[in-house]
């Protein structure tokens, strides 16, 4: 069981790494992600509009998983997300800076999909990149 729950978090980052077009199969219709701002819609539709959305000034973007552990219903990851700085983003004019920013996530697996997620980012070391 721990093994199909880490393939499906690492599935989840390669899916919202690109076209997000399978992303209904491995996130629950109702799944909340608790890191995301508020306003946004539950289940996949949340998913993509985070991604697309909030994460949009952002191009290239892929995640490097450094840890990735499970015990029961939860995995957890210590990753990097990077990514070119391409379009304006919470104040900052796009720079074409490659960055890198650090996080680590929780997620909870119930019936072979995610149904809920935790996140702590280090968007201070973001922020001092688009400096």
């Amino acid at each position: 069981m721990y093994e199909e729950n880490v393939a499906l978090v690492r599935r989840y980052y390669r899916e919202t790494s690109g076209d997000m077009a399978s992303i209904a199969e491995i996130v629950a219709l109702d799944f909340v992600d608790h890191h995301f701002p508020a306003g946004l819609p539950a289940g996949p539709e949340g998913v993509r509009a985070f991604f697309n959305n909030v994460l949009g000034a952002f191009s290239n973007r892929h995640i490097e998983i450094c840890d990735i552990f499970a015990t029961e219903d939860k995995v957890a990851v210590r990753f990097s997300l990077v990514a070119s700085h391409t379009a304006d983003f919470a104040g900052y004019a796009a720079s074409g800076k490659q960055i890198e920013c650090g996080a680590m996530s929780i997620f909870r697996v119930q019936n072979g999909k995610l149904v809920e997620g935790w996140e702590s980012a280090d968007l201070l070391g973001l922020f001092n990149q688009l400096n």
